[in-house]
């Protein structure tokens, strides 16, 4: 037996199981795995970002969604005059800051009167 895994991936439904259980059985893989169609899609239905990031490279439309370089270059344009590219670094140390709590802890014990 060999110490390597099988792997495939098929962008059809892939009926022939039998065939991966005969391959398992022989002994030369350690396992196989095949995925198709159907656990292609319900990966991609699972994992949205995925599923956008593959729809841009294949030239698909993917739906609602923008990538991150986009959706900065639209943001960074719809200012007068427009943020500067080092503006996120700017925004990202002042995120980074803690901030000073609303309620402040009392120094000396406090005294209430009524």
């Amino acid at each position: 037996m060999l110490p390597t895994h099988a792997n495939a991936a098929d962008l059809a439904q892939w009926a022939n199981r039998l065939w991966v259980e005969n391959k398992r059985t022989s002994g030369m893989w350690r396992d196989i795995r095949v995925l198709d169609a159907d656990d292609l899609e319900t990966w991609l239905e699972l994992a949205p970002a995925v599923h956008a990031w593959i729809s841009r490279l294949l030239g698909k439309d993917p739906g609602d969604t923008q990538a991150l370089d986009t959706f900065w270059m639209d943001w960074q344009e719809a200012t007068e005059p427009p943020l500067r590219q080092n503006s996120s670094t700017t925004l990202r140390s002042v995120w980074r800051r803690p901030s000073k709590p609303f309620f402040r802890p009392f120094s000396s014990p406090s005294c209430i009167i009524s």
